[in-house]
């Protein structure tokens, strides 16, 4: 059993079982180039090949971290009691609540296994471009199909759906529909960019269209 970690957004729509499905950067064991990349159906490892100007067409292996079959354990952000050692998830605390003064906020990566709620059975697992990704596996990714949301998925509107702008005719102020998350997939982009660091969106933000496993799973209530 291994864990696996989600933002808030991201455990919520796990709750909601409205996710399925979670990309992951697949990152070389050195600095290369990728040309292409599969999956071998015999031994499940990653081909991939290298164009570099050192190593143009030279072959490597990657193993996915999460295999067919596997149970994953969530990691989520968490509030510890620091007198009889509960805790409670931080979807469940109202942000004015007199717990987040006195119980210690941790971090989703650094929850025990004894505090996970949420686990996962690997159904599948490919490789694909991130930007290969459709409207119907950005919902599967957990993004929300309506307005409001959360701003994470829209760093214009803050997920209100509407823009303001100036109105030619009237000269006046009017709202707009939000062009910048109108659809699934443009939704997944913002909250993909909101999980990258600033300095690492060149090489793994949504616009370098990076290689990603891509790991099916479902839901699994027997984790004892």
């Amino acid at each position: 059993m291994k864990p696996i970690l989600f933002n808030t957004e991201m455990v919520q729509a796990l709750l909601d079982r409205r996710k399925t499905v979670t990309r992951r950067v697949v990152k070389p064991h050195r600095e290369a180039i990728i040309e292409n990349i599969w999956i071998d159906k015999e031994d499940g490892e990653v081909v991939v090949v290298y164009n570099d100007n050192n190593h143009i067409g030279e072959k490597g292996y990657i193993k996915p971290k999460y295999q067919i079959g596997e149970i994953l354990w969530v990691r989520e952000t968490f509030y510890k009691s620091p007198t009889h050692g509960g805790w409670r998830y931080l979807n469940e605390v109202s942000p004015n609540s007199p717990l987040t003064k006195t119980w210690k906020k941790v971090p989703s990566i650094h929850m025990p296994r004894e505090a996970a709620r949420i686990f996962l059975k690997v159904t599948g697992v490919r490789v694909e471009r991130l930007q290969d990704i459709t409207d119907e596996q950005a919902e599967k990714e957990g993004v929300p199909t309506g307005w409001p949301m959360e701003p994470v998925f829209c760093p214009e509107c803050k997920g209100e759906g509407v823009l303001g702008t100036y109105d030619s005719k009237t000269l006046g102020y009017i709202e707009i529909d939000c062009y910048h998350c109108n659809d699934a997939k443009v939704r997944f982009k913002n909250l993909w960019n909101s999980t990258i660091k600033k300095k690492d969106l060149p090489e793994f933000g949504w616009d370098a269209n990076p290689w990603v496993f891509v790991y099916e799973f479902e839901r699994y209530e027997n984790e004892s």
